[in-house]
């Protein structure tokens, strides 16, 4: 195992952790800050990001990239941030989905966030109809999965 594959497991496990403290009466409220902080650095004109840490700089995977944007707090290069969705509509999805992931079969109520069903990179809006809520666990294999898929279609036929 590289460092890299270290690294990147140590912040998948950093995105997809509970919080510290987690409620017992019912479903996870609406998180209104993030419970992990992880610096993600993007080239705007190639669109590949970097982690940077005390061992040096590694190139960020594109399923961590795509899971991070779906539900980020982006700054950009004159220090003003902006939520890719904001309070009320994360409220919105929320609620509309019954606090509840909505992969097939996943019961999870805790740790969820918001992913776009059609990525803004390909034309997809930040608008209620196209997101839709999904625990750690499961945005996570779905970014995965679709890397996976990716790849494979640039593979030479044998």
């Amino acid at each position: 195992r590289t460092k890299e594959d270290a690294l990147t497991a140590a912040l998948t496990a950093a995105l997809t952790a509970p919080p510290a403290a987690t409620p017992v009466n019912g479903p996870q409220a609406p998180a209104e800050g993030p419970a992990t902080l992880i610096i993600l650095r993007v080239c705007p004109a190639c669109g590949r990001g970097t982690l940077t840490n005390n061992r040096g700089t590694f190139e960020a995977p594109t399923a961590l990239l795509e899971t991070a944007f779906c539900d980020a707090i982006v700054e950009g290069a004159d220090a003003r941030r902006r939520r890719i969705v904001s309070h009320r509509l994360r409220r919105k999805v929320l609620q509309r989905d019954s606090f509840t992931c909505q992969a097939a079969g996943c019961p999870h109520t805790q740790h969820l966030q918001i992913h776009h069903r059609l990525p803004v990179a390909r034309g997809g809006e930040t608008v209620l109809d196209n997101l839709v809520t999904l625990c750690a666990g499961c945005h996570r294999r779905l970014h995965e999965q679709e890397e996976e898929l990716r790849k494979a279609s640039r593979d030479p036929v044998a």
